[in-house]
This record gives C-alpha cells, structure tokens and sequence, in this order.
C-alpha cells in the first residue's frame, strides 16, 4: 500500500434474493422447562437418535450457548416469563452434566456470545430489566469468571456479532428497542478492551445473520426493519483507498 494511505472500511448493498417469506403471527404461546437433549450419531450409539443430556439448573431461552476450545458448551443469560437472567452454566459432554458458570454482572437475554481468539466469551448487548443494553462483558474459562468488556457505542438486542480473522468482533444491526432496526456497526478490540464504529449497513435491520467469508468480508443478509421483512444483503469490505461517489443503488459507504 502506498506510504500515506489509509485503509477503509465499507458496506456494499450485495445482489436482491428472492425472500417472500411471510412474518408468523403467534396468538397463543406455551412455555415448558424441559429438560436438555442431545443429538446423538455415532458408532457407538443408535445413529439419528436423541438422547436426554441432564437439566440445567435454570430453565431459559434467549439464551447463547458457544462451544469452547475445551469441548465444554456455556449457556449465558437468557429470560424466563419476563424475569431475566445472569445465571451462566457449562455442559460437560463427557460427564454429561451441568456445573455453574459464575453470573453476569447484568442481567440480559436478546444477547450475542463470541468466542474470541484467546479462548474468552465475549457477551455483548441484549436486553435486561431496564431497557436496551449497551454493557458487554467477558468470560474466562481458566478462572470461571467474567469481567467488563466496555460498553457499546450503540445499545442493542438481536444483532449479530461476527469474529475476524484480526481477531476482533464486529457486532452489526440490532434492534434499537422500538422494534426499529439499527443501521449501524462497530468493532470490539479485545487487546484494547474497547469499541469503536464500523460505519453503517445501507438498511437498518435486526433477526439478521452475519457471515464472514472466505474473503475476510462479513455477509450480513435478510431480517427485519421494524416489521417489515428485509430482502437486501450487504457486505463490509476492507478498501485501500476510498470509496467511490455514492449511487442510487449498490450503495457503498467509507469511513
């Protein structure tokens, strides 16, 4: 790269899909604690089959559960009848139980759970009992603890949450706790412990996913702008020079 240049980042509208899906309308809703299963292939065992896999010490959903480097699954957060939950527990495979996992410091469900590269959890935004959360916080597994990962520069549930090969995590879209979907991004710098923007999707969405490809770009694709279904996909992009003039369409954005 020329000496005196200075790397971007973008996003790029990718090509329209074809998604028509329709929005389920649920009227009624039953809730049951059940009990973990496990889905069970191997040569040792009924292939295609599932098996019980113990109880968790508190019932959930909205939760994240992240594989762990040691084989372990941490199970963090999550609500129950509209009480939410610091509560964090790991599964053990190979004892087939569930042990505590410490708490967080705020209760959340709505969240987003990466494994970072030096085997921590990084748990970021999602919603507690007062409102839209901005807090991010750490797991360490050697010590079984966690402990503040800065804040946000944009509260936000339902987002998505991407690791990058530089090994930091770019959280993308979201809910902006009005049932209004986020445009914006920003990167978490786990050697700095902060957040910074990463510039703004060309449609707000959240209920999203988020793809990093072969490339080193980030697909984000679909979900939803308040209640309407999002088809557009866009991609962020690393640029050594600056972005072209916006268009009408296929927008691409620097900054």
């Amino acid at each position: 790269m020329p000496q005196g240049s200075q790397r971007r980042a973008r996003w790029i509208v990718a090509p329209r899909g074809g998604l028509r899906r329709p929005l389920a309308v649920i009227a009624g809703i039953v809730f049951l604690a059940l009990p973990a299963l496990v889905h069970v292939q191997s040569a040792a065992a009924v292939p295609n089959t599932w098996s019980p896999a113990g109880s968790m010490a508190a019932a959930r959903w909205d939760h994240t559960a992240t594989l762990l480097p040691n084989g372990k699954v941490l199970v963090v957060g999550g609500s129950v009848v509209g009480n939410y939950l610091t509560s964090a527990e790991l599964y053990d495979p190979v004892a087939n139980t569930w042990s505590p996992a410490g708490s967080l410091a705020t209760a959340r469900a709505f969240h987003t759970a990466t494994l970072l590269a030096n085997g921590k959890v990084l748990v970021a935004g999602g919603y507690g009992s007062t409102g839209l959360l901005a807090s991010a916080e750490l797991y360490d597994p050697a010590v079984n603890t966690w402990s503040s990962a800065g804040s946000l520069v944009t509260a936000r549930s339902q987002h998505t949450a991407t690791l990058l090969a530089s090994g930091k995590v770019l959280a993308a879209g979201g809910d902006n706790g009005l049932c209004g979907g986020l445009a914006s991004a920003e990167l978490y710098d786990p050697v700095a412990n902060t957040w910074s923007s990463a510039g703004s999707l060309a449609s707000a969405r959240c209920h999203h996913t988020a793809t990093l490809l072969p490339s080193g770009k980030v697909l984000a694709a679909g979900g939803i702008a308040g209640m309407t279904l999002v088809p557009g996909a866009s991609l962020r992009l690393r640029m050594t020079a600056p972005a072209p003039s916006p268009k009408r369409t296929h927008v691409a954005r620097s900054f």
